[in-house]
């Protein structure tokens, strides 16, 4: 459960962002990959039920970022292969 909250987070913060900037983001970190946004007036913060346009449950486990083209988004996740106890997602540096 607490994947699935991770994931509708960032499916709602990213919609959120490609709503009000009007434009795809087709990478990770935006267009240009800058993770730099000149938006004003964008969320920060939501919860489960606080700023959700909707949301749906995802089987498996991810751990990219969300690709938004248009009024879709593009998720990528893992349903195959074992269940790795303690598994964690990698430190990013």
């Amino acid at each position: 459960m607490k994947d699935y909250a991770v994931i509708v987070s960032l499916v709602t913060a990213a919609a959120a962002l490609a709503s009000d900037a009007g434009t795809n983001r087709p990478q990770w970190r935006g267009p240009n990959g800058r993770g730099v946004s000149e938006e004003r007036g964008l969320p920060t913060e939501w919860s489960a039920t606080k700023k959700v346009r909707w949301k749906t449950p995802l089987a498996g486990r991810g751990h990219s970022s969300p690709i938004i083209w248009d009024n879709r988004i593009f998720l990528t996740t893992s349903t195959e292969g074992p269940v790795v106890a303690g598994a964690r997602a990698p430190k990013h540096i």
